[in-house]
Order: C-alpha cells, then structure tokens, then sequence
C-alpha cells in the first residue's frame, strides 16, 4: 500500500491502475491510527460474535472479556510453557496477540472462546493461545524487514506522529506501552519534509480493498483516500480481516477484471454477500 502511494504520488508513465488491498495512507498519525484501528476491529468482533448464537455461546461480550484479562495479566502476569520455552502473558503481550490473531479470519474464529477459556483458567486454550500467538508472530517477523520497517517507517511517518489523547480503553493503552518516538533513535533517517494533511490525488483507477475485521487498515483509511482519488472503486468484504485479496474467488474476479481493463466499471456486487465466519473451538 506504501509502495502504491509512493507510485500514484510520482505519476509514473506506464502506470495505468492501482490496486491497494488494506489501505495505508501516507500521512496517517500511526499511533492513533493504530488504536482506532484496533479497537475498531475488537468491536467489530464483538459485534458479530454477539449475533451468532454459536458464537455467544462460547463467549457473551469479547470486548468485555478482553478488557477483565488485561486488567488481571498487568498485576498476575502467566507463564506458558510452549515447546520447552517459556511465554510470558502479561497485559501487554495479550493486547498484542489479540491484535495480531484479528489479522486472520481463521485464527480470529477462536478467539471468543479461547478468551473464555482463559478466563476460566482453562490451560488448553491458555496453551493455544500463547503457542498459535508466538509462531504467528515469528512467522511475520521473519517475513520483514525490520531495519528497512524503521528506518523509513521513522523517516515517514513519525513527523505525523501527535501525542495520543486521553480516554483510551485498557486495550487501546497496553497496545501502544512503547511509542514510535522510543523506538526510532537508533534508526535515523532524518525525517520528511512533507505535510500530512495533504492526500495523495491521481487521475488513475484505484481499486481500494477492505476486510472488515482488519485491525490495521481498516474501511474508514479507504474512504478517505479515495478522496483523492477521481476513478476509485472501494470494496469492504465482511467477514474478512487484512487481505482480502488472497484465497477469495469473488475478490480475486474483481481484481482480475481491474487488471484486464483498469478504466471498466466493475461489478462488485458478490463482495456484498460476505463470508461466514466459522466460530470454532480450537
């Protein structure tokens, strides 16, 4: 998405539609973003759950079950043996690995009832948790870079970077502990010189895509850079998290049809029906 900004923003020659799938706009005050973002999504994911029978089942209110853990993990934090190595759940790490697991609509099918049996002291569900969190959290950290991340993620964005306001929830609070600012000195880069109130604009088609449990790009990033867009297409597929490209045969037809012919006007209408989350018991 980054990269596709970079590229509508130079006007290369050549360039003939764009397609962002999870929108990032340059810009975006990260650290606010993220825990709107965030908390966007865990409400998303209450919501759902809550108008499944299946999924209410398993657990009444996610939010509120979230919010009980993290103010007992900050005072009792847990130790998890995975694999002969030692997990430690505090508050900060749960607010991280729910964040994380809500990336995938396969792992955030588990989490209303492994969230209950957490606090329930179940230890099978505590054991997959911390096992499933962990690996997906090793899986994505070496599929990045982590010095190219900072090195222009500070030089980026942290000049857009403004002190978070009061009244964050407990979840909101322990996801951002250790600010961008904190982390950037040893990566300096110099920073940008461009102003963030300004979008990116282009005359070219741009497909905008969605999930509507993503909890880093969500919706609401597409709507307003669209605004600067003249031939914008957004689609929100529900059921989804961050990606909704891969593995959907309905998305991957609209992506298809944008690349065969970026100027057409797309039929996006099978986006509208969703995909059922499969709620499950790990």
């Amino acid at each position: 998405s980054t990269i596709g900004f970079e590229l509508l923003a130079a006007d290369r020659d050549g360039l003939t539609g764009v397609v962002l799938d999870g929108v990032y706009p340059p810009g975006l005050d990260i650290e606010a973003g993220d825990v709107f973002s965030a908390q966007r999504s865990l409400d998303a994911l209450t919501e759902a759950c809550s108008e499944s029978a299946q999924c209410a089942g398993y657990n009444a209110n996610v939010g509120a079950s979230v919010e009980r853990l993290l103010d007992r993990f900050e005072s009792s934090p847990v130790t998890v043996t995975v694999d002969n190595t030692d997990v430690v759940l505090d508050d900060v790490h749960l607010a991280e690995y729910v964040f994380l697991l809500s990336y995938s609509e396969q792992q955030m099918r588990y989490l209303p009832a492994v969230l209950t049996g957490i606090e329930e002291n179940d230890e099978q569900a505590l054991r997959w948790f911390a096992r499933t969190a962990t690996s997906t959290l090793t899986s994505a950290s070496g599929a990045n870079d982590e010095g190219t991340y900072y090195a222009v993620t500070c030089h980026d964005r942290l000049p857009f970077v403004a002190e978070l306001s009061d009244g964050l929830s407990t979840y909101q609070a322990a996801l951002v502990s250790s600010s961008l600012a904190e982390r950037c000195p040893p990566w300096s880069q110099g920073a940008t010189t461009a102003t963030g109130s300004e979008s990116v604009r282009s005359d070219l088609p741009v497909l905008l895509l969605s999930g509507q449990f993503d909890p880093i790009t969500p919706s609401v990033f597409a709507e307003d850079a669209a605004s600067g867009f003249s031939m914008a297409t957004r689609v929100t597929q529900n059921g989804r998290g961050h990606g909704i490209w891969s593995g959907n045969e309905c998305i991957g037809r609209i992506v298809d049809a944008f690349v065969t012919d970026p100027g057409r006007d797309l039929d996006t209408s099978c986006a509208e029906f969703g995909v059922p989350v499969l709620w499950a018991q790990p």
